[in-house]
Parts: C-alpha cells; sequence; structure tokens
C-alpha cells in the first residue's frame, strides 16, 4: 500500500499535521509517532533537510513523511516548501490546494531560504503556470468559483513572514490557533474551531 494523501478543502486545513491520520504502508521508514514541542521548534532549514534529502537513517524519506516535513517548513515560511507542495498538489489533482500554495508563493511574504537567482526562477516560473492555470480554468481556491484576484476569506494571507511572532497555527498539531495563546498549549481551548451551521 502507498500512501493516500487527504484533500484538504480549505486553507484552514493547510498546516494540519495529518501523519497519524493517512495511510502510509509499507512505504514508512520512521516509526509514527507525533512531533513533541521540542521537534516542532526546529527551524523551517531543518524541516526542509529533513524533507529533501535523507531520514535519520540514511534512507530516502517516504512520500508521507516527505510532505510532513514541507508542511513544517512551509509552516515557517518557507517558500521553496510552498513551491514543492504546490507541484505535488498540482500533479495529483488537488486543485484548490494547489492554487493556494501558489498564491502564498506570488504574495512575496516568504523566504526563498537562500536558494540562487536559478532555483527561484525554476519554482517561480512553475508556480505562475499553475496561478495561469487556475485563471483559464475558473479554479477557486475553496468549494466554490472564486476569482484569482479577489480579495476574500478564502485567501490564504495565513502565515506570518517571521511565524513564532504571531503562532497562527499551533507547534503541536499544526491546527489554526489564536494568536495570543501559549505555543506550549495544544488543546480545543486554543484551537480556532470552524463551524458550518446548517450545512
Amino acid at each position: 500500500m502507498v500512501w493516500t494523501p487527504s484533500i484538504r478543502p480549505a486553507w484552514q486545513f493547510d498546516f494540519e499535521d495529518r501523519f497519524e491520520d493517512e495511510e502510509y504502508g509499507s512505504l514508512l521508514t520512521e516509526p509514527r509517532t507525533p512531533f513533541d514541542l521540542k521537534d516542532d521548534q526546529e527551524s523551517r532549514d531543518y524541516f526542509m533537510d529533513r524533507a529533501h534529502h535523507h531520514g535519520p537513517h540514511g534512507g530516502d524519506l517516504d512520500p508521507g513523511q516527505e510532505d510532513r516535513f514541507l508542511r513544517k517548513a512551509a509552516q515557517r515560511g518557507d517558500a521553496t516548501a510552498m513551491a514543492v507542495l504546490m507541484d505535488n498538489r498540482y500533479t495529483i489533482e488537488h486543485d484548490s490546494e494547489a492554487l493556494r500554495w501558489a498564491r502564498r508563493v506570488l504574495s512575496g511574504k516568504f523566504s526563498w531560504g537562500g536558494r540562487d537567482s536559478a532555483e527561484i526562477e525554476f519554482w517561480l516560473s512553475g508556480v505562475q503556470k499553475v496561478a495561469n492555470w487556475a485563471v483559464e480554468n475558473n479554479i477557486g481556491t475553496t468549494t466554490g468559483r472564486v476569482s484569482l484576484t479577489s480579495d476574500g476569506s478564502d485567501d490564504p494571507n495565513d502565515i506570518s513572514t517571521i511565524f513564532k511572532e504571531f503562532n497562527c497555527f499551533c507547534l503541536i498539531c499544526g491546527k489554526l490557533k489564536l494568536a495570543n495563546a501559549d505555543p506550549t498549549q495544544c488543546d480545543d481551548s486554543v484551537h480556532i474551531v470552524l463551524h458550518n451551521f446548517g450545512r
């Protein structure tokens, strides 16, 4: 059995750690354990290194682990991680999520982490391709059809350039979190719960 990524229907779910909920099968190269706070406070460079090189035992990471680490790096404002996530989601036709990652990159708010100009241009051309494709095909970033240039609530203006100053997402589980909550607290009293009344 190979990894089966789940669909993330809106920007509020893009940073959730779903490692315990998705199927990984025989590809798993590390024990299925949640991050503790110490691990989860590592830098974006730490998570990009984990995602793109090798697992701790020298073997290549399976796609589910790579996705998990890319989301942790993106959560900390890494534009390369966002571009890779966009490309991966576009490939498997998770169109709305791919577009959200593209829009984050195109916002220009995030760091390329010391990448050279040729590599940045490579990723930006791919991001622009997805953004153009979304406009041509009227793809929205939520379940509805929303203009790419709209300034609506679906616009993923949801993480800060300096992540730890704002704590928009829980460092432990990745869920949307109250901005003034204790970074070590992870429970429903600090997580923002979305309610869809009448649906």
